[in-house]
């Protein structure tokens, strides 16, 4: 199945102790469009990323690691005199972010139609209205990070199956997933409650349990099963794996 994927990609800084000289520091790819468009295509989908990153060692290195476990990246385009975006959280808690080269305009495809396409929001608002134009069995659309369009604008703009992710403030109400963290998710009405308790590892938990509810709502249709997967799955990814690529790279196959 080809899947379009259009999102950010930056490069990941995660900083672990309170003392300099004990901390622990890990490095890697990320971005919310980057690690469900990776998570995807380790889920064995075809998948081909839109996203842009800097002229720099970061976004030749965010490729490299891409490439060698061939990932397509023919769709990620580095933009002269711009940077790799950049995100630093200290203790799981994020402390920086620079948007660098994802404050520009993505380029579209030239396509008739897609079967799945997937869209993030660390991108500029007019790529967003471009993406949702694009003809599609499903057009996907996780309102986080950055809550800049409603999901009444995006009804409006897409004529496509639509499946709307996004927290309690991103969607206020207008979801068909409402992500809520610790307590599990909302499919409509229906709670999918988690244990409620807070584990160490939460950043990139979102971006797991998009990577599960989208592979399992593609094989199966069936929103509450997915839902209820990408709950358990998520809530395992911050228990035990640091990092948010490291979520994408962790999650079994379950296709």
């Amino acid at each position: 199945m080809k899947i379009l994927v259009f999102g950010g990609t930056f490069w990941d800084v995660f900083i672990y102790g309170n003392e300099p000289h004990k901390a622990e520091i890990l490095e890697m790819p990320g971005g919310s469009g980057l690690n469900i468009a990776y998570g995807l295509f380790k889920q064995g989908f075809e998948v081909h990323f839109y996203s842009n990153v800097g002229s720099d060692w970061r976004g030749e290195e965010i490729k490299r690691i891409l490439a060698d476990d061939k990932f397509d990246i023919s769709h990620i385009r580095a933009i002269s005199d711009a940077k790799t975006g950049h995100h630093i959280a200290f203790n799981d808690k994020p402390i920086a972010v620079d948007r660098g080269a994802n404050k520009e305009r993505i380029e579209m495809p030239v396509v008739e139609e897609a079967e799945v396409c997937i869209i993030n929001t660390e991108i500029p608002r007019e790529t967003i209205l471009d993406a949702l134009k694009i003809p599609a069995k499903l057009t996907v659309v996780d309102l986080g990070p950055r809550p800049i369009i409603s999901p009444e604008e995006i009804k409006n703009a897409c004529d496509n199956e639509l499946l709307i992710l996004g927290t309690e403030i991103e969607c206020n109400s207008g979801c068909h997933v409402t992500k809520l963290g610790s307590r599990g998710a909302l499919v409509k009405d229906k709670l999918i409650p988690s244990d409620a308790r807070i584990y160490p590892y939460k950043v990139g938990a979102g971006d797991a349990f998009d990577i599960v509810l989208i592979t399992l709502y593609l094989r199966t249709r069936d929103i509450l099963f997915s839902a209820r997967s990408a709950v358990e799955a998520s809530q395992k990814m911050v228990r035990e794996v640091k990092g948010a690529f490291s979520k994408a790279k962790a999650l079994k196959s379950l296709i």
